[in-house]
């Protein structure tokens, strides 16, 4: 820092940032589930896979080249994306590819419900069973089909 301004050392051509504490809370590797996030020598990869427990060699599968399992030694950082869930009304898809509604006014239960036909007379979920399906995408139907 100089003059109140940062800047990079001599010698460093760029500077990226690998992740940001404001979209991201930092969490024990034990805690690792899909959708979150590993750091492993500078890179951020998405865990699509935790294998955590009952092995001596505890990895996670990521959306790395060649997707290969990480072994957890190797992990510098384990992240969570900082989410909440959406409060405006409509259509989501969670990270299980299932499809979600929310309604404008809450039932006792909640404003979530599944749109899955046989799911219809399940009772409504509520906010905070949605968050553990995070991140909710909202989803725009053309033709008939989900976008």
């Amino acid at each position: 820092m100089e003059d109140r301004r940062w800047r990079p050392l001599d010698g460093i051509k760029s500077l990226d940032l690998v992740w940001d504490e404001r979209d991201w809370t930092r969490i024990d590797v034990r805690d690792l589930r899909c959708g979150d996030a590993v750091v492993v020598d500078g890179v951020l990869y998405e865990v699509t896979k935790a294998s955590l427990a009952h092995t001596d060699y505890p990895c996670v599968g990521t959306d790395a080249l060649g997707r290969n399992p990480i072994d957890l030694r190797l992990v510098s950082c384990a992240l969570r994306r900082k989410v909440s869930v959406p409060a405006k009304p409509g259509f989501y898809k969670d990270t299980m590819g299932e499809f979600w509604a929310r309604a404008a006014k809450s039932t006792d239960d909640g404003p979530w419900r599944s749109v899955e036909p046989d799911a219809l007379d399940q009772p409504a979920k509520s906010d905070k069973y949605m968050s553990n399906l995070m991140p909710l995408t909202p989803v725009h139907f053309e033709s008939g089909r989900a976008a």
